[in-house]
């Protein structure tokens, strides 16, 4: 529960004590339960983490389809963020292996590069030495990040992060 949630508990409490007249624990109970009945989906991120810890490592498009069929609601949100991001810098620039992707997946791919950058990877589905045949794309499979496992390699660089300099904050 984030401070706002318990914020707007706590105020919506303090109503019902105003309006009635009953004990503050009596009110925060009542609200408690309302809150608890409400079920609520988790947003883009939350969704994604959810699917890939439950299922274990997907290709990206079963992965969106894990994904809308447990959250349509965020798989809504990936449709939208994807078409966004097609309409304001291009198709072509987006994904350049991915050619003819959905915004469903273009957005979907954004969401994993992006803010889940420390947390998944990209994983390979067949052996190395299958990597000759037709048809294999290299790491096409995304996995939930184990403690110790190196990041990918834009969380590590200093490209998407130029701000952080070396070791004492300054560029040597």
């Amino acid at each position: 529960m984030t401070a706002h949630a318990r914020w707007l508990r706590m105020d919506a409490a303090l109503k019902i004590v105003a309006a009635e007249g009953c004990s503050l624990e009596e009110a925060e109970a009542r609200v408690w339960e309302k809150a608890v009945e409400e079920k609520t989906e988790p947003g883009v991120v939350g969704a994604v983490m959810n699917v890939l810890r439950e299922s274990g490592p997907l290709k990206t498009e079963e992965l969106f389809d894990a994904v809308k069929e447990r959250y349509p609601g965020a798989a809504a949100k990936l449709e939208k963020s994807g078409r966004h991001l097609i309409a304001t810098r291009g198709g072509h620039e987006l994904h350049k292996r991915k050619k003819g992707a959905s915004p469903a997946i273009v957005g979907l791919e954004n969401v994993c590069d992006y803010p889940l950058r420390n947390q998944l990877m990209k994983i390979r589905s067949r052996s190395k030495s299958e990597s000759q045949k037709p048809g294999y794309s290299g790491k096409d499979m995304w996995a939930v990040r184990r403690k110790g496992q190196v990041r990918r390699w834009h969380a590590r660089s200093h490209k998407f992060n130029p701000g952080r300099g070396r070791i004492y904050g300054h560029h040597a």
